[in-house]
């Protein structure tokens, strides 16, 4: 054992030592489609990166004015570009491609700026844990920003994405939307809102599919937009009413209709309404099918609404369970009830079960005049909000149960603060937020920074230049790509890759080891680190079973584990690491199966002696000696004592235990040993048990002599049982050590199972005749031996089965005279036969005497 743990040790020590060889730098490589522009004209210049060269972004995407319909306008940084060089390539490959991971796992989080963690603290980590890892891995950033270098005509004022990803919205400063399809953005759709050049385009708002388009103006004029038909209407009855924010019914949109959507105004007021790209009425050109006010907030915007069914809520009525939630610069309002009608407004009843005494809200004073709500995943039923408040991000879980009017769907809830909000000197405020599954981002005007919200840690932050952008004024994002943040004329695109992948250190160091092992499972390194946290914290709680567990799971070194045990005197959780790493073994490991089965009865076997020594209760023996049989009877463990059983004889021969050596005999199907045990110790019931519960004749031949001694009628029974597998021939030595207890031939096991050999068998081996003719010799009353003598005869061929000389000596040595008369008479002897019989009976030499005469007749 010494030499094979010195091997081992020697051998990872080589594979360390390989891992830490030094590697080659992780270079970026930013992959182009086919038609990206490869001109050196359309490189970012020194001058145009945040900060120095060094911490430029990585190679920006092109997008040409070709998407746009202003080309004649249109600037570039740099040379003319050729007509085939404007080409437009796939900008937003991100959306095509939202759900794909980098191609190797890596195992340390954040980078493309400054960041927290790194992959130094997981190699120590995972070094303490005996697991080697002989491979290098590429670590990709999780977040990775890139420019999207383009110079629209105008200034762009605010923009929006569908929750689905598939349309991007661009309101321009000249009071233009451009509708850029991310699947095929090659074809851009514009549409001009007014030609009023006093008028400005405040927000625009698109539906969760792409299709429907709110825009809302500086002055209260309002429209709505129809993107498959890019038809333009106004919304006659909003006009006036400054539109902060839009709650679309996911479950009511249509292709040709919004459904019933809720609208949030400057003023605090929230109006129920539908749109539709067709006219309702006989001249009447307004979008709106309905305008309706449901309720007021407070004199603050709206800034935030979003309106979600509860899932399979359902009622018998078949009335359907809805909750809303509303926000605005201050306060987080939620609502909850059921819709029961059919006819607009539907949320009227919702609303009517609040009033400004019963309304449920969350406040969070500040003096800003703006905020902003979001949710994950925003293109399904969401599980987490965020909202953006002065202080910080109100951050939250979305828990739906049987809530009522007065209860609350948030849970969890806390406040995630950036690092520049703390700074009491000189605060800054994000001017926009995103959420993610795991990370509020959030957008300054100089920063982008992203807050895990697990830990509530500032993770990643990357400065922009507000010299070279003018200050960001937004960010955009949907659950199936990255984020987009926008500047006056400039757009980033945020690259997220494998968010998760940092996720498992989080919850571990949480203590949440389930959880932690939920997003380390594809990772060996990272399962084996959190198995061994999570074993060594369970010992050291002293809950020795579980951690036993845990540890058989780990690449600890084995030694160090069953050490740890040995010094707390745990034996139950010692059996319990060895059995999980006894089933962890592979089948050519034959010398640690060998060693952990036999260290395994070692245990086992001393507890049973401690028990019995003790005088313990029989019930505890039992328990314990039931448990060491379900071992020995597992595969795996039978397999390997088959080829060590020797080891396993002498071991429990050590301990005395003849209860269990008998079982693990059997169990090896040692049937051999097993009898002579029962023999030695004169159990022959027992033993005659055992011999025919196997099928190997050989060893009923070797043990007949001694078993027809002691226990012949059940042996016979045996050998009857066995009908032909066994030759009779061979049991004629143990049928000479029987001794019959009466003379009766019916009594006489050996002549009992002759007689079955004969006239049930068949046989006609002439030694198994002579024996059985012996035998009835042998007994005082000859019938039995006339009998057999005149089947003899009877035969119908000329000689009997049995030896006739053999037998007139066996008769004549015990005084069998008629049986010798008629064996002379079967010899042709009459003579002889006549003069034996006249001393025995008249009527006998009579009868002889006749034979002769029958003779001749035939």
């Amino acid at each position: 054992n010494a030499k094979i743990a010195h091997n081992t040790l020697h051998f990872q020590s080589k594979r360390q030592a390989a891992g830490r060889r030094p590697s080659t730098p992780n270079h970026h490589v930013q992959m182009y489609s086919q038609n990206a522009v490869h001109s050196a004209s359309n490189v970012v210049k020194a001058n145009d990166c945040d900060g120095t060269f060094q911490s430029c972004d990585h190679p920006s995407i092109t997008l040409p004015d070709a998407i746009l319909p202003y080309r004649a306008h249109a600037r570039w940084t740099g040379s003319a570009l050729s007509e085939s060089q404007t080409r437009m390539a796939n900008i937003f490959e991100q959306y095509q491609q939202a759900e794909s991971a980098s191609t190797a796992p890596v195992s340390s989080g954040y980078g493309g700026g400054s960041y927290r963690g790194g992959a130094e603290q997981l190699q120590e980590q995972v070094a303490s844990t005996g697991y080697v890892e002989t491979r290098r891995r590429e670590e990709t950033p999780i977040f990775d920003r890139q420019i999207i270098n383009f110079n629209p005509p105008s200034s762009v004022v605010t923009i929006d994405l569908s929750a689905n990803a598939a349309i991007l919205v661009l309101a321009l400063v000249d009071n233009h939307v451009i509708f850029i399809q991310l699947t095929n953005p090659q074809e851009p759709a514009r549409v001009q809102v007014t030609r009023r050049s006093d008028e400005k385009i405040h927000k625009v708002f698109i539906d969760t599919t792409g299709i429907h388009l709110v825009v809302a103006m500086e002055s209260g004029e309002n429209f709505y937009i129809h993107y498959p038909t890019r038809k333009l209407r106004a919304l006659a009855k909003a006009k006036g009413i400054v539109i902060e924010s839009v709650a679309w019914n996911r479950s009511k949109v249509t292709e040709t209709s919004t459904g019933e959507i809720l609208i949030g105004t400057s003023k605090g007021l929230i109006f129920e309404t539908e749109l539709a790209p067709q006219e309702t009425k006989f001249f009447d050109n307004s979008a709106e099918k309905y305008w309706k006010q449901l309720y007021q907030l407070s004199p603050e915007p709206v800034t935030g609404l979003l309106v979600e069914r509860f899932p399979d809520a359902v009622s018998i009525s078949g009335e359907k369970k809805f909750f809303i939630l509303a926000t605005t610069p201050s306060r987080l309002y939620q609502f909850i009830g059921h819709v029961t009608t059919t006819e607009p407004p539907y949320f009227q009843w919702l609303f009517n079960n609040y009033d400004s005494s019963t309304v449920k809200f969350v406040e969070v004073p500040g003096s800003l005049n703006y905020s902003s709500l979001q949710v994950y995943p925003s293109d399904a039923v969401p599980k987490t909000f965020a909202w953006l408040t002065e202080p910080g991000v109100y951050y939250g879980s979305l828990d739906f149960r049987d809530q009522g009017p007065q209860d609350s769907v948030t849970t969890n809830c806390r406040l995630l603060r950036s690092r520049t909000q703390t700074d009491k000197l000189n605060p800054l405020f994000p001017v926009a937020i995103a959420l993610t599954e795991f990370h509020a981002l959030l957008l300054f005007k100089d920063r982008f920074e992203a807050i895990c919200v697990l830990n509530d840690q500032v993770v990643y932050e990357k400065p922009i230049n507000p010299r070279q952008t003018g200050g960001m004024r937004g960010m955009v994002h949907a659950s199936r790509g990255g984020p987009l943040a926008y500047a006056e004329m400039r757009l980033y695109r945020y690259k997220i890759t494998k968010e998760s992948r940092d996720v498992w250190k989080i919850y571990l160091e949480k203590g949440e080891y389930e959880k932690a092992k939920d997003y380390a499972r594809n990772d060996p390194v990272q399962m084996d680190y959190v198995l061994t946290r999570q074993a060594e914290h369970l010992f050291d709680e002293k809950r020795y079973e579980q951690s036993a567990g845990l540890f058989a799971l780990t690449q600890r070194m084995f030694e160090e584990v069953a050490l740890k045990f040995l010094r707390v005197h745990e034996r139950e959780p010692l059996k319990t690491f060895l059995l999980k790493k006894l089933n962890s073994l592979k089948k050519e490991d034959k010398t640690q199966q060998t060693m952990l089965v036999t260290w395994l009865m070692e245990i086992y076997l001393t507890q049973l002696g401690e028990l019995k020594d003790s005088a313990a209760p029989a019930e505890d023996i039992l328990r314990t000696q039931r448990r060491f049989r379900e071992f020995l009877k597992q595969p795996r463990v039978e397999a390997c004592l088959k080829s060590s059983r020797h080891v396993a004889y002498e071991l429990l021969a050590s301990h005395g235990d003849t209860e269990d050596l008998v079982f693990f005999a059997m169990l090896m199907q040692d049937f051999e040993r097993v009898i002579s045990h029962y023999i030695q110790q004169q159990d022959y019931p027992a033993a005659l048990e055992v011999l025919t519960k196997q099928s190997d004749v050989k060893l009923v031949i070797k043990f007949s002599p001694i078993l027809i001694k002691h226990c012949p009628t059940a042996l016979v029974e045996a050998w009857i049982a066995l009908e032909k597998k066994i030759d009779p021939r061979h049991l004629i030595p143990a049928l000479t050590h029987y001794e019959p207890q009466s003379s009766n031939p019916a009594a006489h096991e050996a002549i009992r199972y002759l007689e079955h050999c004969v006239h049930k068998l068949q046989n006609r081996d002439m030694a198994i005749h002579n024996y059985l003719l012996s035998l009835y010799a042998k007994l005082e009353d000859d019938t039995a031996l006339l009998q057999f003598l005149d089947l003899g005869q009877g035969q119908m061929h000329s000689e009997p089965y049995y030896d006739i000389k053999y037998a007139l000596r066996q008769c004549a040595e015990h005084g069998r005279a008629q049986a010798c008369v008629h064996l002379y008479s079967t010899m042709g002897l009459f003579e002889e036969a006549v003069d034996l019989a006249l001393n025995v009976n008249v009527d006998l030499a009579r009868f002889v005497v006749t034979k002769p005469d029958e003779s001749d007749e035939a």
